[in-house]
């Protein structure tokens, strides 16, 4: 589909893709996702508040849900992942991967290190470079 691309969210049992529960299953949960990026951020991002663990939060006499990860956190991290993949025919095919396990989120995406940017410069102050400008679009609004 011109257009579009991929998104594939997993939570698994364990703190690792190994772990089982009781029954044998590996996989708590999985979607895969297809389309525009802005239907990717959003349907990524809420398979990813389903499967996250929430606490309880007292104000007063009232509770509140409180996911384990930030909404705002998550799909920042989900529209990064989609923004700076690589998008190139090499990379064709491949998709945004994001796991849930029992100890942390992991969001992976397809490309590695791009133009200036390089293992020993990372954290450098004033590092930067974007792979794809059009997607910057979806971070900006107007």
């Amino acid at each position: 589909m011109r257009g579009s691309t991929a998104a594939a969210v997993a939570s698994y049992p364990g703190e690792s893709k190994a772990a089982v529960i009781e029954d044998g299953d590996r996989l708590l949960d999985s979607a895969s996702f297809v389309g525009p990026i802005p239907a990717l951020i959003r349907d990524a991002t809420s398979a990813v508040i389903r499967n996250a663990r929430m606490a309880g939060r007292m104000n007063g006499v009232f509770r509140r849900e409180v996911p384990e990860y930030p909404l705002a956190a998550v799909r920042e991290a989900i529209t990064n992942a989609l923004m700076h993949r690589d998008y190139s025919p090499l990379a064709c095919g491949t998709q945004v991967q994001v796991n849930l396990f029992t100890d942390r989120l992991e969001i992976l995406n397809p490309g590695g290190l791009f133009g200036a940017v390089a293992l020993a410069k990372l954290g450098s102050p004033g590092l930067s470079s974007a792979r794809n400008q059009h997607p910057r679009s979806l971070r900006r609004p107007g």
